[in-house]
């Protein structure tokens, strides 16, 4: 996968979290020497989650991979915000 097609993917990527739908907007791939920084912010909340992908893990990820990984994150912070 590229920077630029997780950037398509994971704009207006929705996900079912806690009885509720959120998108995510505005992602963010910025390329660094140890990897890639993916920023993003969850639509309708305060949250603007960050994570680190390893230099080989872009590439070698399917959109299915990274989908699951980012809906994984997204329900995390929000249900246990919630708590």
């Amino acid at each position: 996968m590229t920077v630029q097609q997780l950037e398509c993917l994971a704009d207006g990527l929705s996900v079912f979290a806690c009885g509720q739908t959120l998108v995510l907007d505005r992602t963010r791939v910025r390329a660094r020497r140890d990897g890639h920084d993916v920023a993003f912010i969850i639509a309708g909340t305060r949250l603007a989650p960050r994570l680190h992908l390893r230099p080989n893990q872009l590439a070698s990820a399917s959109w299915e991979d990274l989908s699951i990984a980012l809906q994984r994150i997204v329900r995390r912070l929000v249900c246990t915000g919630q708590n």
